[in-house]
């Protein structure tokens, strides 16, 4: 399954070891994707000291596939603000439609219009821990 991951997982999963981010981006069987603006954008925090830089490009180049984008940020904004509440979450969505991801993973699920996504994109967004029982519940069926 084709998962598109937000920044803050991937970041999430390089700070803690335990968490479900860290097994999700460990795990093999989904296909995990990120954009190339998060990828800008990690490469920041990390430069900030908030994060490892070398774990971070280890599980960037390890774990991820990125899909490069075409289009601007400012017209990324412009085509999917009806979809974010933050605006600088737009790249995501795009990204996730983009690579025709079925989930988007996030901790920021209160940045999204979920019900508009889910009916015009086709994408569900859920956190990982969410994701997770999501999985599990596909095992017992």
């Amino acid at each position: 399954m084709k998962i598109f991951l937000d920044s803050d997982v991937v970041i999430s999963s390089v700070i803690s070891k335990r968490g479900a981010a860290h097994f999700i981006l460990n795990e093999s069987k989904n296909k995990k994707i990120i954009s190339n603006y998060s990828v800008e954008e990690m490469t920041r925090v990390a430069k900030r000291g908030k994060v490892d830089e070398k774990g971070l490009s280890y599980f960037i180049n390890k774990s991820l596939k990125i899909v490069k984008s075409k289009k601007s940020l400012k017209k990324i904004k412009k085509e999917y603000k009806k979809y974010i509440k933050d605006e600088n979450d737009a790249h995501i969505v795009a990204g996730a439609n983009q690579s025709k991801a079925k989930i988007l993973l996030t901790y920021n699920t209160k940045h999204f219009l979920i019900d508009d996504i889910k009916k015009d994109l086709g994408i569900s967004i859920m956190t990982p821990g969410k994701f997770l029982q999501f999985l599990k519940s596909q095992e017992k069926s």
